[in-house]
């Protein structure tokens, strides 16, 4: 999971890209990392079916690959119209923290206690994230 975490936030949009026309389209990478998330959830899964916190850590990873449909990068809204489907990717992040939420209130109160600090963190982000997707809006949506 570490190994997709560093890919994610290694990705050419984040800054140090901004402005150069040289980069591939973000759709291109959003797609290799589905595919490397949907693969690590098939090795993972008897481990995560025993464990409910690599569920969560699972889910805040996809939470992570997802979150880039909220930003206004520069690299990113010059794909809009081509091949960045906006839209999609605010519905698959919207659902990985449903997902997130749904997994953390199956586990037992009585195992709040073993949760991690990382864990511990992953849930004040993630209220945050929650937010961000109520107050959402893009200057390209028609809201009338």
């Amino acid at each position: 999971m570490q190994h997709v975490s560093e890919k994610i936030y290694q990705n050419p949009w984040r800054g140090s890209s901004e402005g150069r026309s040289d980069i591939a389209p973000p759709v291109l990478y959003l797609k290799a990392l589905q595919n490397e998330m949907k693969t690590l959830r098939v090795d993972l899964a008897a481990e995560m079916n025993g464990n409910p916190f690599l569920f969560l850590d699972y889910h805040n990873l996809e939470i992570s690959l997802y979150k880039t449909s909220l930003a206004k990068s520069e690299s990113l809204a010059k794909f809009l119209g081509q091949c960045f489907n906006r839209v999609e990717y605010l519905f698959e992040f919207t659902e990985a923290v449903r997902a997130f939420f749904d997994r953390l209130l199956r586990i037992p109160t009585n195992k709040y206690h073993c949760m991690s600090v990382k864990l511990n963190m992953d849930l004040t982000w993630n209220m945050g994230i929650l937010q961000m997707l109520s107050t959402f809006d893009h200057l390209d949506w028609d809201l009338t």
